[in-house]
């Protein structure tokens, strides 16, 4: 019996030499892709930003971002197309107040 005991205990730890070789195999790959990850996150910005948020909580945050600034895009106009608005409202509003003022005068007169 401590012989067939022998021979199991023997065929685990072989078994588990080989899990270890493909798990310690899988690391370096895992490894190499992370290096190449982080050559390209140092492209994107030097400064490194340490976050307790986990990755998914990031994705969604920085979707609801991006949809938020395509809305804003759509929705706000260009500057100069402001400035041009405000400045004929301006004109307007000067012309509006220099009638009501002429009218006051009328009035009081």
């Amino acid at each position: 019996k401590a012989k067939r005991d022998k021979e199991h205990y023997m065929t685990k730890r072989d078994e588990y030499k080989e899990k270890i070789k493909k798990l310690e195999k899988e690391v370096e790959e895992k490894e190499e892709g992370l290096g190449e990850l982080v050559d390209k996150a140092k492209r994107w910005s030097e400064e490194k930003i340490q976050s307790r948020k986990k990755v998914n909580s990031l994705t969604r945050e920085v979707a609801k971002m991006e949809e938020s600034l395509k809305q804003q895009e759509e929705t706000q106009e260009s500057r100069e197309l402001v400035t041009q608005k405000f400045e004929s409202l301006s004109r307007t509003f000067a012309r509006a107040e220099a009638q009501v003022k002429y009218m006051d005068e009328a009035v009081t007169f």
